[in-house]
């Protein structure tokens, strides 16, 4: 009999995610995709003309919360959190930056 061989070594293990910090803060972070893609498009972020969009609203929401407000009242959806749309943004800007070393 074969034992048993798998080589995912080096490989994403996208399991992992259940494992970060906060899957609480995905699921927000998931809602403020969905909040997006009702208001501008599904996939509508991949656009953008200059990512440096991404990191002025990274920015404005960072702020907000440096100021003490946790929430963003003005959503389609009601209040999100701003450190969910902190996260979105570094995720689209993560997605759409040149990768400098390649």
């Amino acid at each position: 009999m074969t034992k048993f061989q798998k080589f995912d070594a080096g490989k994403p293990q996208w399991s992992g995610l259940v494992r970060l910090p906060g899957p609480a803060a995905l699921l927000r972070t998931i809602a403020r995709n969905e909040h997006g893609a009702a208001q501008y498009g599904r996939d509508n972020w991949r656009g953008v003309e200059s990512p440096d969009r991404y990191k002025d609203a990274l920015l404005r929401h960072a702020f907000s919360l440096c100021r003490g407000e946790l929430l963003d009242e003005h959503t389609a959806y009601g209040p999100l959190h701003h450190t969910d749309a902190v996260i979105w943004n570094a995720l689209a800007l993560s997605e759409l930056l040149p990768d400098e070393g390649k």
